[in-house]
C-alpha cells in the first residue's frame, strides 16, 4: 500500500512537474515570439531609420552644393566688381592728373595772356600819345 501511494504521488508530481513544463514551454514560446516581434519592429525601424537618414545625407548634400554654387556665383560678382572699381579708379586717377596739367597750362595761357594784355594796354596809350602828339602838331601847323 505505501508503494502504491509513492507511486501515485510520484505518478501525480510527474503529472504536476510535466504540466509545469508544458507552462514554461508555452511561456516560452510566447516570450520568443513576442522577442521576435519586437526584433522585427526594432529592424524595421533601423532601416527606416536608415532610409530617412540617407535621404537627410543627400538633402544635405545637395542644399551644400547649391550653397557652394551660390557662394562661387557672388565671389565671381564681387571680383568682376573689384576689378570695375580698380578700373574706375584707375580712370579717375588719370583724369585727376589730366585735368592738373590742363589747370598748369590754362594758368600758363592765362599769364600768357595777361602779359599780352598788358603789353598791348602798353602800346595802345603810346600810340594814343602818338596820336595825340601827332595831332597837336598837326593842329600847330594850321
Amino acid at each position: 500500500a505505501s508503494a502504491l501511494a509513492e507511486g501515485q504521488t510520484s505518478k501525480l508530481e510527474t503529472e504536476t512537474l510535466q504540466k509545469r513544463v508544458e507552462e514554461l514551454e508555452t511561456l516560452l514560446r510566447k516570450k520568443d515570439r513576442e522577442h521576435f516581434d519586437k526584433s522585427t519592429f526594432l529592424n524595421a525601424q533601423i532601416a527606416n531609420n536608415r532610409t530617412i537618414i540617407g535621404q537627410l545625407q543627400q538633402k544635405i548634400k545637395t542644399e551644400q552644393e547649391t550653397r557652394d554654387s551660390e557662394v562661387r556665383t557672388i565671389q565671381g560678382q564681387l571680383e568682376d566688381r573689384s576689378v570695375a572699381l580698380i578700373t574706375m579708379s584707375s580712370d579717375m586717377e588719370k583724369k585727376r592728373a589730366a585735368a592738373g596739367d590742363t589747370e598748369m597750362r590754362l594758368a600758363s595761357d592765362n599769364s600768357i595772356l595777361k602779359s599780352t594784355v598788358y603789353q598791348l594796354q602798353a602800346a595802345l596809350v603810346d600810340r594814343e600819345k602818338e596820336m595825340d602828339s601827332i595831332v597837336a602838331s598837326k593842329d600847330e601847323e594850321l
